[in-house]
């Protein structure tokens, strides 16, 4: 079962009354074009050609930017990531916690007593519920939406995996030249 937090209830509370309002709003608008048509008076509807013939543009129109988000998400979902390929052996460094997720840092495996100012980050973080790797889907409203395949966690984000990465590279060599 799926669990909600508080701003996704906020959301779904406020989505509900406003298509109440909007609901009773288009009632009152058109109570006399509804009686009219209830009576089968079709007089009434010469006069609002225009109105009805500018709702069903702004209809149409709707559904064409509808359309065209969705057409966006799945070739966003679809895309290839590449892998990577470094010239030096990596092994693993620090587990970052950013965002409500964990990244996981790379040092070069170098021999001791050499000092090298690279660190990299896996752009892709780790679920904190159980350590999956996470996936990424562009969200309808925008945003990005992670979610764990294997625990069920989501988690809502402005930036994708990338943005998010490079902050934390910078987080982790800030924590490196302290160190």
């Amino acid at each position: 079962m799926e669990t909600l937090n508080l701003r996704q209830i906020a959301e779904k509370i406020i989505v509900g009354i406003l298509i109440t309002i909007l609901g009773s709003a288009i009632v009152l608008l058109f109570k006399d074009v509804i009686k009219k048509i209830m009576n089968l008076d079709l007089s009434m509807l010469k006069a609002y050609w225009l109105i009805i013939g500018i709702i069903i543009s702004i209809f149409v129109f709707l559904l064409y930017l509808i359309y065209k988000r969705m057409k966006f998400i799945k070739l966003y979902d679809l895309k290839n990531t590449e892998n990577v390929v470094y010239d030096i052996e990596w092994m693993e460094g620090e587990v970052i916690e950013y965002e409500g997720v964990k990244w996981q840092t790379m040092i070069p495996r170098i021999p001791l007593g050499t000092l090298t100012p690279e660190i990299a980050v896996v752009p892709v973080p780790r679920c904190p519920n159980c350590g999956t790797e996470l996936e990424e889907h562009v969200g309808f409203w925008g945003g990005y939406i992670w979610e764990c395949v294997n625990c069920g966690f989501k988690k809502r984000n402005k930036h994708n995996f990338d943005r998010e990465s490079a902050r934390v590279l910078k987080i982790a060599k800030q924590r490196y030249k302290k160190e």
